[in-house]
């Protein structure tokens, strides 16, 4: 049987386990990613996906504006049976759909319509859900406003937003997999996106900063949804201590919120509005991730001490 011709779009990591999924099921003649530009230290570098393309010998297109005539003039060449969109941070036009009409779909790593846009995979954990998944979509002029065509459903209980993106790039695939490998039946079952919406608006920096009169599980989950980036933090006198890991038990010291009350090899214990914090995994300022046990080895915490 002829396999599918694809057009695959996609820029990060999330993207990668689509584009090898369908390079090994169907042929991806080409590759979309977004332009090469200065990452690590100044150094200009490809995306992901179009070094990943690059190994696996796919053509790839980078141009700044995918939706531009002379674009769509080359795209419209190819003859696509499908155009496939994974996390490729172009908001794409009419133009560009009408090159596959009804044929441009979108992995989207939440159960739209909740959490639009820009970070689903963080806010359903800050939020405090007890799941989350895959959507396959119609790709339509809106922001992740297209015909939901399947979705799959994972719990969230423990997950971090490293380990939900990484379980969530394999789900996405191969829920991509299952519709295009029998794209009428779900074409033909699709259900618009109606009722209550929410958007996943863009992750800040500062957000990482731990308020610990908050209670146990707000600090908890923020701990989770924001590793890996931008990381949650608290300040020593002055200094930036990343948090890599804690864990949340019950109140054994009345010492208020937000002081270091014991600093030992088994952690360091904060009280927080109703629980105590026992933080286990660190990243001081320029330096390493290291056990609280290796930190306070070379830098023991004088208690009790009060956060910045």
């Amino acid at each position: 049987m002829k396999k599918l011709k694809i057009c695959f779009a996609g820029t990060p990591e999330f993207a990668i386990p689509s584009l090898e999924l369908l390079h090994e099921k169907a042929d991806v003649a080409l590759v979309l990613s977004t332009p090469d530009k200065p990452r690590h230290r100044g150094k200009v570098t490809p995306t992901p996906v179009k070094k990943r393309a690059n190994e696996l010998g796919i053509p790839v297109l980078t141009p700044a504006d995918v939706n531009a005539p002379d674009v769509l003039e080359e795209l419209s060449g190819f003859a696509f049976d499908f155009i496939v969109e994974v996390a490729y941070g172009k908001l794409l036009k009419p133009g560009f759909l009408a090159l596959t009409p009804q044929r441009v779909l979108n992995v989207h790593p939440s159960l739209l319509p909740k959490y639009r846009g820009a970070a689903p995979l963080v806010w359903p954990i800050l939020d405090g859900e007890t799941e989350t998944g895959i959507s396959i979509m119609l790709v339509d002029e809106g922001m992740d406003t297209g015909d939901v065509l399947l979705q799959t459903v994972l719990p969230l209980e423990g997950m971090t937003a490293q380990t939900l993106h990484d379980t969530l790039a394999v789900d996405g695939a191969e829920a991509l997999w299952r519709v295009l490998s029998d794209y009428p039946y779900y074409f033909a079952k699709r259900i618009p996106q109606t009722g209550p919406h929410t958007y996943a608006k863009k992750i800040e920096k500062a957000m990482g900063h731990l308020d610990f009169t908050q209670n146990g599980e707000q600090i908890d989950r923020k701990i989770r949804a924001l590793n890996p980036w931008p990381g949650t933090f608290v300040l020593f006198a002055g200094k930036r201590m990343q948090i890599l890991r804690a864990e949340i038990r019950p109140k054994d010291n009345p010492a208020a919120p937000a002081i270091v009350y014991r600093a030992d090899e088994t952690g360091i214990y904060i009280n927080s509005a109703d629980a105590c914090i026992r933080i286990l995994e660190v990243k001081p300022e320029g330096r390493r991730s290291m056990p609280v046990a290796d930190y306070l080895r070379g830098k023991p915490l004088q208690v009790p001490q009060t956060l910045d």
